[in-house]
């Protein structure tokens, strides 16, 4: 049998550690800590999520500008624009809004620059995986 908790080498030293272990005091002084930790985590993401409620409570607001946006992109042929705004839509579409909008002008882009409007389809793509 091998002891995985610790880093004991010997028979006794896996015996001592698990007296230890089972050690009311011990346990006591392990669910303080786990309760501190807790606490601390709580606190330090304290207002985390009305931050992102907020936030995304703005996006949502902005979407028929970023639609009127890609509209107008679509009859643009400048490359850095329409980069710039396929980023924006890619960061936009990280807290839910976006998708439609930014496969739209990923489309109309990919007949300016197909090699580039892949590697955004692969970007897109790869934040669906992280989900």
């Amino acid at each position: 049998m091998t002891y995985q908790k610790g880093q004991y080498s010997g028979p006794q030293e896996q015996a001592d550690a698990i007296t230890r272990e089972s050690d009311p005091r011990v346990k006591a002084g392990l669910s303080h800590l786990e309760e501190v930790g807790e606490a601390l985590y709580h606190d330090n993401f304290k207002g985390l999520d009305e931050i992102i409620k907020k936030m995304r409570a703005e996006i949502k607001v902005l979407i028929p500008f970023i639609k009127k946006d890609v509209y107008i992109n679509q009859n643009i042929k400048d490359e850095k624009i329409i980069e710039e705004t396929l980023d924006n839509l890619l960061n936009i579409y990280q807290v839910g809004y976006g998708e439609k909008e930014f496969k739209e002008l990923n489309d109309y882009y990919s007949t300016i620059n197909l090699e580039f409007s892949k590697k955004y389809e692969e970007f897109f793509n790869e934040l669906n995986q992280e989900e």
